[in-house]
């Protein structure tokens, strides 16, 4: 899932009700959309590297981005927000490449298949 995250004790309408919310993401377009839909003034802060340590230094209010351990964020004193959206991965491979390439690929596809 991709969400919105912030230190423990900073809720949702508390950011809501701010004039300007900072946001840490590498997902720019997708935090604009949001912030837009919602009617929020949002400065989008493009941050490389641990989003966590961002938002818990102060350099943002919160951030977006995907979240895959909930129970990491809170032990690192963050709490899930909102969950935004969902991401999904997709795999381009071209078929005309030669044959050994060809089959990493597929080692690499039935790699991901059992990994469910």
């Amino acid at each position: 899932p991709i969400a919105l995250v912030a230190p423990a004790g900073v809720s949702l309408d508390a950011l809501g009700r701010r004039h300007l919310v900072r946001v840490g993401t590498g997902l720019s377009r997708f935090a604009r959309d949001r912030f837009a839909a919602l009617g929020w003034q949002a400065e989008l802060i493009r941050v490389r590297g641990s989003l966590r340590t961002a938002a818990l230094l102060g350099l943002c209010d919160a951030v977006i981005d995907v979240v895959s351990d909930v129970d990491a964020l809170e032990r690192d004193g963050l709490v899930v927000l909102e969950e935004l959206g969902l991401s999904e991965v997709k795999l381009i491979a071209n078929r005309a490449t030669n044959r050994d390439r060809m089959l990493v690929i597929e080692h690499l596809v039935e790699s991901l298949r059992h990994s469910r």
